[in-house]
């Protein structure tokens, strides 16, 4: 069977169903090739934090786009949220990060100042003291920490499957099927292959996450995206409810839904998804760290998920070099929650203006072309 749509989306994650949602808003007929089902991998099993202020290239080449992606998660929600009635639970909530060293104490202090520095955020320094008066079920020995006032936080499958189904509501259609090719007139794709048909279409988004490493024989491109397996575990919640997402050795986060969250880990482990009673027992350990009561509470739930990470740790972003109707949006790691929405809507730019506001040079799919 044929469907003959104006884009054509590989990949039913959050990149993809954010590509999905941005080109209806354009008005562009799209079609969400996807055979696992629609927030199934990692961007159904991630923590859904919203941090645009650290991580791996922040402070660095990452930041403007992390930044731009953050507030547009704030742009996109109460949109969302009359547009789709699937409740993405997203909502700001203060962080904590808590220090057991007082020789780590000089290089936070320094971190919060970048984080007062940057506009729309907030924070200070408390004592040990202070950190108890906010919860006394934090660690005794925390020496100290930084509370800056509000991070995002969202139900990451819930987020990706809003933005397919008000996708939807413009139009959109899902096709639950495999992609295994895209068809070619010269340099232009006339549309993608399935195992059980072909959607033809005037444009290609690839976003197949850990396994875009998969489409290089169709592009001609080279795509090492590469698998970062994650496990968390997710456990009753605590009464009263834990009111902030507390870092240290390790991650807890008390979710809109009620359970608390020890999060993650980070393995080099190809495409295996089992769990494993070691890293259990780490995420426990380290959550214990810095928030001892998770020993007592009951274990609902271990998942694993793979994140889709590039050896420069950038997403891949725009246009396939030498093609002229195909584009990529993957890579996003760790921040692939963060920075779907942005992505959509730089591809939605890309497709329907041929350019965006947003710079991306630095995320360009052809430069990996002379990597062994």
């Amino acid at each position: 069977m044929t469907q003959t749509v104006d884009v054509a989306v590989i990949g039913g994650g959050i990149a993809g169903c954010a590509a999905a949602y941005y080109l209806t808003r354009e008005g562009l007929d799209v079609a969400v090739i996807e055979h696992q089902g629609v927030g199934n991998a990692a961007s159904g099993y991630a923590l859904g934090l919203l941090n645009p202020l650290s991580g791996a290239l922040i402070p660095g080449r990452l930041a403007a786009f992390a930044r731009e992606a953050f507030d547009e998660h704030l742009r996109l929600w109460p949109q969302l949220e009359e547009q789709s009635s699937i409740d993405f639970q997203g909502r700001m909530m203060p962080h904590l990060e808590v220090l057991l060293d007082e020789a780590d104490v000089p290089p936070l202090q320094e971190e919060m100042e970048r984080w007062n520095a940057a506009e729309g955020f907030s924070a200070r320094w408390l004592d040990g003291q202070d950190v108890h008066a906010l919860d006394d079920r934090i660690a005794d020995d925390v020496v100290g920490a930084v509370l800056l006032e509000r991070l995002g936080m969202v139900d990451s499958q819930q987020l990706t499957r809003a933005l397919m189904d008000a996708a939807c509501q413009r139009g959109a259609s899902i096709v639950h099927d495999r992609a295994i090719g895209i068809t070619w007139s010269g340099d232009r794709a006339l549309g993608v292959r399935t195992a059980g048909g072909e959607v033809a279409c005037h444009a290609v988004v690839i976003a197949t996450g850990p396994w875009s490493g998969a489409v290089e024989e169709w592009t001609g491109l080279r795509i090492p995206v590469t698998p970062l397996k994650g496990q968390i575990v997710r456990l009753e919640g605590l009464s009263p409810p834990l009111e902030y997402h507390v870092a240290g050795p390790g991650a807890v986060v008390q979710k809109a839904d009620g359970k608390l969250w020890a999060a993650a880990t980070e393995e080099e482990a190809g495409f295996d998804l089992s769990t494993t009673s070691q890293a259990r027992q780490d995420l426990i350990e380290r959550a214990a760290r810095v928030l001892p009561s998770v020993t007592q509470a009951r274990i609902l739930e271990q998942t694993a998920c793979l994140r889709p990470r590039t050896p420069d740790g950038l997403p891949i972003l725009g246009k396939v070099p030498s093609r002229k109707n195909v584009y990529l949006a993957t890579g996003g790691g760790k921040k692939g929650v963060l920075l779907a929405p942005a992505m959509g809507r730089v591809l939605a730019d890309l497709i329907v203006r041929r350019e965006t506001g947003i710079p991306i040079d630095e995320f360009a799919p052809g430069r990996f072309a002379g990597l062994k």
